[in-house]
């Protein structure tokens, strides 16, 4: 995400501010970890924010656009099944945003 941020948004001698959380916390009696990533570009379209929200349709309806994000959303679903969740804003008066709400598995070293 970052390194998209950086390929769209970037323009020399504009200032670019980019927030990193993550963040551990109760739901339902379960951890959870959120993770969440903003920056200050040109945000999501309409039309990008409707995918996200379809739950990004195949290749094919899209027309190979958004892989990156798809890819994700995919590899999360794939990891945690239905207990996985990627959502797409525009946060005010910043840009894009990206949270992935996920279980949270404690470190367990093997």
């Amino acid at each position: 995400f970052t390194e998209n941020t950086f390929k769209y948004n970037l323009v020399m001698g504009e200032p670019l501010t980019l927030i990193v959380r993550a963040s551990v916390y109760e739901h339902d009696g379960q951890k959870r970890l959120l993770l969440s990533h903003i920056d200050s570009g040109s945000g999501f379209t309409d039309e990008l924010l409707s995918f996200a929200s379809a739950g990004f349709p195949d290749e094919a309806s899209s027309g190979g656009a958004h892989i990156g994000l798809r890819n994700n959303h995919r590899r999360l679903q794939l990891y945690y099944g239905d207990s996985a969740e990627m959502r797409l804003s525009n946060e005010p008066g910043m840009g894009a945003k990206i949270e992935m709400d996920i279980p949270y598995v404690e470190y367990s070293p093997q």
